[in-house]
């Protein structure tokens, strides 16, 4: 058995399907498993130290093993047959429980758990360095190699690593350009994404340089004006105009999303029958 980190939870394009990312504590390899959205939200929430206001499925089957007084040792990711990989897990009373490996990866970071791999799954499915050929580096607010610096850290050297920045579609397009790899003939491609921002409001960084949204600024004034709020919450706003929806209709409908999310399920009905009124 090899003992595994759990990297994160990222999503596969263009199925969108959940993947969490497993790695390797004393060697090189990857192990991604295909998992399910309420899965991948509850390893996340572990991830970030999100504790919820009433204990979801996994925080209560911790709760439970606390009560009755018996400890998890370990998660072993134990096999895979025809695309379904397979878990247990073990009790320091010996019993051993057979169990998915998104529910098992859950459990583990909620009881701080070591999770380990069968030789034969990593030997299956696990992805080595090695095999990646390019790189593609999603950041907007970043120096032009902040990409080769991310990669560099994961220990990948002597392949091309590309930085992509394209705003709010950032992520989707070195999404794109992986996926076009793949399809010209690459093998194995990494696609890596993050971000550090400044607090605040979205603002332009160069003052020596024509701003590239000057004439997109100067068709918002003429079509809607210029309030006295972010630029970029209005440009969001304009595209409505552009799609054909009223602004005034939008901003309704922004006003009532906010009041959406703090409401009553009584008064949740009630504003969507007004929205599908408006």
């Amino acid at each position: 058995m090899n003992e595994l980190d759990v990297v994160g939870v990222r999503v596969e394009m263009p199925s969108n399907q959940p993947i969490v990312l497993l790695r390797e504590v004393s060697g090189d390899r990857y192990l991604p498993i295909w998992i399910g959205p309420g899965e991948a939200t509850a390893i996340a929430f572990a991830q970030q130290g999100m504790a919820p206001a009433r204990p979801l499925t996994h925080d209560l089957f911790k709760d439970v093993l606390e009560a009755v007084g018996q400890e998890l040792t370990e998660v072993r990711i134990t096999d895979l047959r025809e695309g379904v990989f397979y878990a247990e897990l073990v009790f320091a009373s010996g019993v051993e429980v057979s169990a998915r490996p998104s529910d098992a990866i859950a459990l583990a970071l909620r009881t701080g758990t070591p999770i380990y791999g069968s030789d034969g799954v990593l030997d299956d499915a696990g992805i080595e360095y090695r095999e990646v050929e390019q790189a593609f580096a999603g950041y907007v607010y970043g120096d032009s190699t902040c990409g080769q610096r991310a990669v560099y850290g994961l220990g990948l050297t002597g392949i091309p690593v590309f930085n992509v920045n394209n705003n709010c579609s950032t992520g989707s397009s070195a999404l794109m350009l992986g996926r076009q790899a793949i399809e010209a003939g690459a093998e194995c491609v990494l696609v890596v994404g993050f971000e550090q921002m400044e607090r605040g409001a979205l603002g332009s960084k160069w003052d020596d340089r024509t701003n590239p949204l000057d004439k997109h600024a100067g068709v918002m004034m003429d079509v809607q004006g210029f309030n006295a709020a972010p630029p970029a919450a209005q440009m969001f706003g304009g595209a409505g105009v552009v799609s054909g929806m009223p602004v005034e209709k939008l901003y309704r409908e922004i006003r009532a999303l906010r009041i959406y999310e703090g409401a009553t399920e009584v008064q949740k009905l009630i504003i969507a029958r007004e929205l599908l009124k408006a």
